[in-house]
């Protein structure tokens, strides 16, 4: 028995050895409370995730907490379903506070989310079970709006649809998909009742509900009835020039917003021609052809009272769009962050892949979405690249320029100013070549702010909040917006690397929207920022105030 328990203390020993080793190497960990409130109602919330790197917490019925994190700087977010965060697209509330014995409590608002729920009737008594909701959310990326898709559903047995957790305050557009009824028997070519397709507010045409959208406040449980009228939907036969019934093409039908049209559709074999059936309303044809000789084709017609037949697309060859890359590069740019520079060359980051990348706002088309295009190196030239043709259309260019400080000084189409126009694809006409020219003598914008503003405290502080900063070229630079963030008040927002020109500055208390295309809103703004001017492989530093939000909550 003694021999046994000299073997237990021999073997335990150590390992007592080492808990204690590591009990005395634990850091020193503080509390940290505080509470969490609604932004509109300022009242507690309960059950919300607060957490950090190494704690987390739900907070009481009094919406308070206390988490115990290790000294120094410590990021806190906080999470609830029912308040902004990954389900509305946006982020969770979020703090940056400085752990030591003397940290204060904080105080964090949450935004509640908005929903709509709807309901529909039908002229026709029957329940309006299985009719298509599509939603657009308005979202300004760098100046220009985007109707972006929000979600889809459906009506469930009695007419009732609902959209939860939307992100507010935004502006949203509700589209329904066209329906015919395939339970009525008619002979072929005779209109068949349905519901037409429509967007709202407004119940008619997309551009009509996008000119009035439904804008949502936070938190806003918005209740909506709709009542479907019975309509009928007409005949339309549409045959391809050059097709076969062996191999059919692709077709599609859009109203002229780009909305995509819910119809029925039928490949007559005999005919050698689509038929569809459509309400009265404005549409187009496409047909794509892929493939060793791609082509495509766009038809506009309309529907009007009667039957529509005889009606011919005619694809075209998809001509490759050129696009012409020129350098005008200064031998020493100045180094981005203190790293040297060399001169890039006509060349992407993958060797033959171009120094650019393009993509395309669909003007005319504001519900389709912008896209990107492939763009490939025309062989045997070192500035020149082919670029897929897109379909007929008006679109709005962005360019971004790989390399350090590199910039699209400019982007021409002809006589069109592509920074500032938009390029038009007509129906089967050439597109002139696309000639952008390549500059590295960017300059940088580096802000500070203020000091003794409440919303951006020194570095470290609990509740600091960053200040964002905006520059709008206000000359003949691009149609859009570079931002930043001014972190503290003890530190400079990074260098923002802009091309040189004359730009209006614009500091915010919170992170905001700005629309370039409001004519009111940017006479306002430019009467409250700094005009200022960039010069070519230069640093301009400038102290900024920002515009205060007295509407919208900030952490605190």
């Amino acid at each position: 028995m003694r021999a046994g328990r000299v073997t237990l203390t021999a073997c335990f020993a150590p390992f007592v050895f080492l808990v204690c080793c590591a009990a005395q190497q634990a850091p020193s960990t503080f509390s940290v409370g505080g509470i969490v409130k609604s932004s509109l109602t300022h009242q507690p919330v309960a059950r919300a995730l607060v957490e950090s790197a190494s704690d987390a917490v739900l907070t009481d019925s009094q919406g308070r907490f206390e988490l115990h994190l290790p000294e120094g700087g410590a990021d806190i977010s906080v999470r609830r379903p029912g308040y902004e965060g990954q389900e509305t697209g946006r982020p969770p509330a979020q703090l940056r506070v400085n752990v030591s014995a003397n940290t204060q409590p904080v105080t964090i608002f949450l935004t509640p989310v908005a929903s709509i729920t709807g309901h529909v009737t039908l002229s026709s008594g029957d329940q309006a079970a299985g009719i298509e909701f599509i939603l657009f959310r308005k979202q300004i990326e760098e100046g220009h709006a985007h109707w972006m898709h929000a979600g889809h559903t459906i009506t469930d047995s009695v007419g009732t649809f609902h959209f939860p957790g939307l992100a507010a305050p935004a502006a949203y557009v509700l589209c329904t998909l066209g329906s015919a009824d395939r339970n009525v028997s008619s002979d072929p070519g005779t209109p068949v009742p349905g519901y037409p397709g429509a967007c709202y507010p407004g119940g008619a045409a997309p551009s009509s509900a996008i000119a009035a959208p439904l804008t949502l406040s936070p938190g806003q449980q918005a209740q909506l009835e709709f009542s479907f009228t019975r309509q009928p939907f007409y005949p339309v036969s549409i045959s391809v020039a050059g097709s076969s019934a062996s191999r059919p093409p692709l077709m599609m039908i859009l109203d002229r917003s780009g909305l995509p049209a819910n119809v029925s559709n039928h490949f007559n074999d005999r005919s050698g021609s689509w038929e569809f059936i459509l309400p009265n309303g404005n549409y187009y044809a496409e047909s794509p052809f892929w493939g060793d000789a791609p082509a495509y084709g766009r038809l506009d017609f309309t529907v009007a009272g009667a039957p529509v037949s005889g009606l011919t697309l005619v694809p075209a060859p998809v001509v490759p769009i050129p696009v012409e890359i020129r350098e005008e590069f200064t031998a020493n740019p100045a180094p981005v962050f203190g790293e040297a520079n060399d001169s890039p060359r006509i060349s992407g980051p993958n060797g033959d892949q171009p120094p650019v990348q393009i993509s395309f706002d669909p003007v005319d088309r504001p519900l389709d979405g912008a896209r990107g295009v492939n763009i490939r190196r025309n062989p045997g030239s070192m500035d020149t690249f082919l670029m897929d043709r897109l379909q007929q259309g008006v679109y709005l260019l962005d360019v971004r320029a790989f390399g350090p400080q590199t910039y699209a000084a400019s982007i021409t189409s002809g006589s069109t100013d592509l920074l500032r126009e938009p390029l038009i694809i007509g129906a089967g006409s050439s597109v002139q070549p696309i000639q952008i020219t390549l500059r590295n003598d960017t300059g940088f914008l580096q802000c500070t702010t203020k000091a003794g503003l409440a919303s951006v405290p020194d570095q470290g502080a609990a509740g600091a909040s960053p200040i964002p900063v905006y520059a709008i070229p206000t000359d003949s630079g691009p149609h859009r917006i570079y931002s930043s963030y001014v972190q503290s008040i003890s530190l400079p927002m990074p260098p923002l690397p802009l091309p040189p020109g004359k730009y209006l500055v614009l500091a915010f208390e919170k992170e905001r929207e700005i629309d370039l295309d409001d004519a009111d809103a940017m006479t306002r703004l430019a009467a409250q920022g700094q005009t200022v001017t960039i010069q070519p492989n230069a640093t301009l530093d400038l102290q900024v105030d920002p515009i205060r939000n007295r509407d919208e909550e900030t952490a605190q």
